[in-house]
């Protein structure tokens, strides 16, 4: 694989990951990976949307779930799909599902050797060519635990080569990073048992008024993370 830039979860991004699985512990997730940096290093993922927990393989939620992505994130041009990421039912298995992947392929594929797509159709406009390969991001449910100390291990990252395969991306130069404080927001919200109310696609298609964006949890996370470095 090429040299990459550093790679960072926000703890927002990081905290909607880890409360996903939290709160379908039994159950197969994922959600798309969201970026607002192009071209930066480390590259950002600052946010993460919940989709699935119940209709995982039916593409028709996902072109309805990808439609209203695009209603609310289509304007901003700064904003690009960075990846996937996913957990699966089986609480030690850390493969790739084939849905998942599938999703993650035609996500590269719209751009060769960029992010900047969707599944059907390029929803969101950029200026300029990406040149940061798709991510595909496996929760490691064996490293989940109520104080998070494992942080960033719980991720497990693919990215994807040139050749169309996704590789795995080790973590050997430290160069895979986590926002400081974000393994300790998550515990936080856990703790305060916030992923019981987050919210995911499969939620707003149940009830429609459920914000999948998050509003709320996205505020949780803004106030604890203020509070870390007002302590500093």
């Amino acid at each position: 694989m090429d040299s990459l830039p550093r790679l960072e979860f926000s703890s927002r991004a990081f905290a909607k990951i880890i409360c996903h699985a939290a709160k379908y512990p039994s159950c197969a997730i994922n959600g798309l990976l969201l970026s607002s940096r192009v071209g930066s290093d480390p590259l950002v993922v600052v946010d993460a949307v919940p989709l699935f927990h119940d209709a995982i393989g039916l593409t028709p939620m996902l072109e309805v779930a990808l439609a209203q992505i695009e209603s609310r994130f289509g304007s901003d041009k700064d904003c690009i799909i960075l990846g996937v990421y996913h957990a699966n039912e089986l609480f030690s298995n850390v493969q790739v599902d084939v849905f998942n992947q599938r999703i993650a392929d035609k996500v590269e594929q719209t751009i060769p050797s960029g992010i900047m797509y969707n599944i059907y159709s390029l929803l969101f406009q950029v200026s300029e060519h990406c040149p940061h390969p798709g991510l595909l991001v496996t929760v490691d449910n064996t490293r989940l635990s109520c104080d998070m100390k494992r942080g960033k291990e719980a991720l497990i990252v693919r990215q994807a080569e040139s050749n169309g395969k996704w590789k795995l991306r080790d973590d050997d130069d430290n160069d895979i990073l986590l926002e400081e404080g974000g393994a300790e927001c998550a515990a936080h919200l856990m703790s305060k048992k916030a992923h019981k109310n987050l919210i995911d696609f499969d939620n707003h298609l149940d009830d429609i008024t459920k914000d999948y964006v998050n509003t709320s949890f996205n505020d949780q996370v803004e106030d604890f993370m203020s509070q870390i470095f007002k302590d500093d």
